[in-house]
């Protein structure tokens, strides 16, 4: 057997995608619902996000 062929039979590897797929569902199939997700499980992790830029008009 070739090593790729070990590695999609090995059982922690079905099991991580296993609840890979459970939290990419529970998170509604979005980036932004995973993101959301993961701050509600981990808040202490949460970084502060920055503000938008502001266009600001030029000073003359």
């Amino acid at each position: 057997m070739s090593k790729k062929s070990l590695m999609t039979h090995d059982p922690v590897v079905e099991e991580v995608r296993a609840i890979r797929a459970k939290l990419w569902k529970e998170a509604g199939n979005s980036v932004e619902g995973l993101v959301q997700l993961l701050d509600q499980y981990f808040p202490e992790l949460r970084r502060p996000r920055s503000p938008k830029h502001r266009k600001t008009k030029a000073v003359r």
